[in-house]
């Protein structure tokens, strides 16, 4: 009996020394000895299970501090090391799946995908060992797995899976939504957008059930994988609806959320529909004076702008406005929403409005950033646009001169004021689109077409050429402005040509 235990000791620590790597060899000879302790039938089991603890603590620690500080190539071998150690706790023990979740983490970062998706498949498989396939606690597993599979391993996992995952979110929401409506009752803050102040209590498995499915809903819309993402949103809107009653700011993310796939879809109805939805909840729960309802009115009134309702969004811009206005430190905010506002007079033509409202939003922004502030750039912009249709030519070409100078070097991509900036949705109707360039100082402009280097507002419908006459063709600017070029370049070479001549 003892030679065949001692039999199995040289076996297993010849093992060990074979898989051994020269720079991990002392950590090796740890495991072999622990692994002889464990067979050595005079070693009282509850010590070598204490011993085999605290090897898997050391390794499993310094492996995630090593991964933590981005020292990948020191945190391989320790976290490779606790998962050898963890396999021997048993695969129901919740150790296991932790080490291998770790191990893929580091694969994935190190961009070892293959590698990395077994060791997250193992991880969920022995998750679902330890807690059972019917536990509500793998939704957040399985929903990492799926990011995964999406954006670095088998996209044809994905879908399958995430299917099991709605399948059992609906399935669960069905069976107990009276008893949990009643038993959980939460309020607080918003689930998704601040879930950083989200009360400990909501932190229950349904709260993480429709995280999840926020977050892979965000995903697959991403990939315009409409259909998948519709289910998703939906199945997160109804956990919160079942657990925290329809009057929660959470709610108010998911219809928005909605809406966003709506618009994707062109489905611009259908997106106002959700985003008054989403509204109507922030506005009862914050009050209209509330700095966050600026974000849901302003999404609202650009999806109005897409559908040409005009008056609307003016009411919404107006409304913002004045309750800004009653702010003490609200002149930036105010300022954005009449940027926001004079964009849209800009859009319907109606000029003399539009360099009124931009010419207050510049001297609001002023007062809140400084005379010399970056921000400053898209509001002289625009309103230089506005004062060129009103005939003020001048006054354009001026504030032009001083949105460049501000701008000096750099290219300046934001087509709207930083901090808030309407999005492409808005711009569609009217957004400033402009840069600098360093090369020629062109300032591009959505609105109005191009301006050239020396300030001259060109459009699609109206471009000025070289004696400022008004043509109907892009075509035709840059003929002009080629011919003007040659010219120059023609000039310059006689000048030349002469002084050579007269030399001689």
């Amino acid at each position: 009996m003892r030679f065949n235990i001692r039999l199995k000791k040289t076996r297993v620590w010849a093992q060990a020394l074979r898989h051994s790597s020269s720079n991990g060899r002392k950590q090796v000879c740890a495991l072999g000895a622990l692994l002889l302790i464990l067979l050595d039938s005079a070693a009282p089991p509850a010590l070598a299970m204490t011993e085999l603890q605290k090897h898997w603590e050391f390794n499993e620690r310094k492996g995630v501090e090593a991964l933590d500080s981005n020292l990948y190539g020191l945190a391989e071998p320790f976290l490779k090391e606790a998962a050898q150690q963890a396999e021997m706790f048993g695969a129901d023990d919740p150790r296991l799946a932790k080490s291998l979740g770790e191990l893929g983490r580091l694969y994935t970062i190190r961009r070892r995908y293959a590698e990395a998706e077994y060791a997250l498949e193992q991880e969920l498989h022995y998750k679902e060992v330890a807690l059972g396939r019917t536990s509500g606690k793998l939704i957040p597993a399985m929903g990492s797995l799926v990011r995964f599979y999406m954006t670095c391993g088998t996209l044809s996992k994905a879908e399958p899976l995430t299917d099991d995952i709605i399948s059992f979110v609906e399935g669960k929401i069905k069976e107990e939504s009276a008893e949990r409506k009643e038993a959980m009752g939460l309020k607080g803050g918003p689930l998704i957008g601040w879930a950083g102040s989200a009360a400990p209590s909501m932190h229950t498995p349904l709260v993480e059930w429709a995280v999840t499915c926020d977050d892979l809903g965000g995903l697959y819309l991403s990939k315009r994988k409409f259909d998948m993402a519709e289910r998703l949103f939906k199945a997160a809107l109804d956990i919160k609806a079942t657990v925290m009653g329809k009057q929660h700011m959470s709610l108010a993310n998911s219809y928005e959320s909605l809406a966003g796939l709506a618009l994707a879809k062109g489905e611009t109805k259908d997106a106002e529909s959700y985003y008054k939805e989403a509204l109507q909840i922030t506005t009862n729960i914050l009050g209209i004076d509330d700095p966050k309802c600026y974000s849901s009115i302003e999404k609202l009134a650009r999806c109005y702008i897409l559908e040409k309702k005009y008056g609307e969004a003016e009411a919404l811009y107006k409304q913002i406005i004045n309750a800004w206005r009653l702010e003490p430190n609200g002149a930036g905010s105010e300022a954005r929403a009449l940027y926001a506002l004079g964009s849209l007079y800009c859009t319907e033509g109606k000029y003399g409005a539009a360099s009124g409202t931009l010419g207050r939003a510049l001297r609001l922004s002023q007062k809140a950033s400084g005379p010399y502030s970056i921000v400053l750039v898209p509001y002289m912009q625009k309103y230089a646009y506005a004062l060129y249709y009103t005939g003020q030519r001048g006054a354009s070409d001026g504030m032009k001169a001083r949105a460049n100078y501000i701008a000096g070097d750099f290219k300046f991509a934001s087509d709207t004021p930083v901090v808030k900036a309407p999005t492409k949705s808005l711009q569609a109707g009217g957004e400033t689109k402009s840069m600098t360039n360093a090369a020629d100082s062109a300032v591009v402009d959505k609105s109005t077409g191009v301006s050239d280097k020396d300030g001259n507002v060109v459009t699609s419908t109206k471009i000025a050429d070289a004696k400022g006459a008004p043509t109907t063709d892009a075509s035709a600017a840059k003929k002009t402005a080629a011919t003007a070029s040659s010219a120059k370049k023609k000039s310059v070479a006689g000048q030349a040509k002469q002084t050579v001549s007269s030399k001689h």
